[in-house]
């Protein structure tokens, strides 16, 4: 025979030795009927509904503890599985004032909202002192200052340059170039389109 009064029994969970169970969040509880745990879960259930807790429990009959890893061969898990998913889907997309009545006192939910909007007002906070100190640099000037140059060199590489790059490399294989000519000659061309860009890449940004 279990004791509500021994909460460091082994044969007592923790949690139902408790002495206050009001204000908590509503509860689905799912039970193995063959678990030894099952009687944990009604009892618990037992407790927050004496606390004025909405919760209920469902006993699985015949089902082992760890049942729920059966549940992609065995109808009955799956069944059970089946029954925790419709109660997560009661508290999905729940309006304000259900949340509030479902999921603990309208104090916790107000402090709650509270310490979010504080935590928002900090970033934001920190936004605009990081605007204010130059340390954010706008999208207007990556667009502008960085990106359009990048998309123009690449375009003037994909045409003119490659157009230069062929001309130039079928005359110094037709000339008897090694290897490493070659391969000097389009670093060499390859940079002559890169070299401008990066330069006014950086005067549009110091100039920002």
């Amino acid at each position: 025979m279990r004791s509500l009064h021994d909460p460091w029994s082994c044969r007592l969970p923790f949690i139902l030795a408790a002495t206050d169970f009001g204000g908590l969040a509503r509860c689905f509880i799912s039970a193995a009927g063959v678990d030894p745990l099952r009687d944990d879960g009604v009892e618990y259930v037992r407790l927050l509904i004496g606390a004025g807790v909405t919760a209920y429990c469902v006993v699985e009959p015949q089902l082992p503890h760890g049942h729920l890893r059966a549940r992609a061969t065995s109808h009955r898990a799956r069944e059970a599985f089946g029954r925790i998913l419709d109660a997560i889907r009661e508290f999905a997309h729940l309006p304000l004032v259900d949340l509030v009545k479902k999921f603990g006192t309208d104090t916790r939910f107000s402090e709650w909202l509270k310490a979010t909007k504080v935590i928002e007002d900090i970033a934001e906070k920190r936004i605009k002192n990081s605007k204010s100190e130059g340390d954010l640099v706008s999208r207007d000037l990556i667009k502008t200052g960085v990106i359009d140059h990048v998309e123009k060199a690449h375009m003037q590489i994909l045409t003119d340059g490659c157009k230069t790059m062929t001309k130039r490399l079928v005359a110094m294989h037709g000339a008897g170039r090694d290897d490493m000519e070659l391969e000097e000659e389009m670093r060499s061309t390859i940079t002559s389109f890169i070299r401008p860009m990066k330069t006014k890449i950086a005067k549009g940004l110091r100039e920002a």
